[in-house]
């Protein structure tokens, strides 16, 4: 009973919802709309490394193979999307950086949440013709030109 929890708390957020079934953005589960716009630090030796984020209620946690790795506490808008993040925990781990750091920073001197701006409608490339054509030459200009030349 205890591996079947696990195996749904780890997979919730990735699996497909009820509430996200009609979405024609080809997002349908919470993973894939609640996080779009946002970037959040867990531990720098695990970089590019998937890891598990999970909710419950004001508390995002982020995990690796089972180690709890950051709490956040987020604020939501209109129960859909993450409106403000704060109160960041890192957590110590094993999964130390191998480059060594040239000084430590304070909780206050690096980003450890960053929220991206919100995506700029696109612009229509405006579409340029395959062939130009050149301007033809006046047949009479060019009679004019001959008669005064001979």
């Amino acid at each position: 009973m205890r591996k079947a929890h696990r195996k749904f708390i780890r997979d919730y957020n990735t699996q497909i919802h009820f509430a996200h079934r009609e979405h024609n953005d080809n997002r349908h589960s919470p993973q894939d709309v609640l996080l779009r716009r946002w970037r959040f630090y867990a531990e720098a030796g695990l970089a590019k490394q998937e890891v598990e984020v999970s909710f419950y209620t004001t508390t995002l946690k982020i995990e690796y193979q089972e180690t709890e790795l950051a709490f956040y506490t987020i604020e939501w808008e209109d129960n859909k999307r993450i409106k403000e993040v704060k109160n960041p925990r890192l957590i110590e781990t094993g999964y130390r950086s191998p480059q060594l750091t040239l000084w430590t920073l304070g909780p206050d001197e690096w980003l450890l949440f960053l929220k991206l701006p919100d995506y700029a409608a696109r612009k229509k490339p405006q579409k340029k013709p395959d062939v130009i054509q050149l301007p033809l030459l006046d047949p009479d200009e060019n009679q004019g030109q001959e008669a005064s030349s001979s």
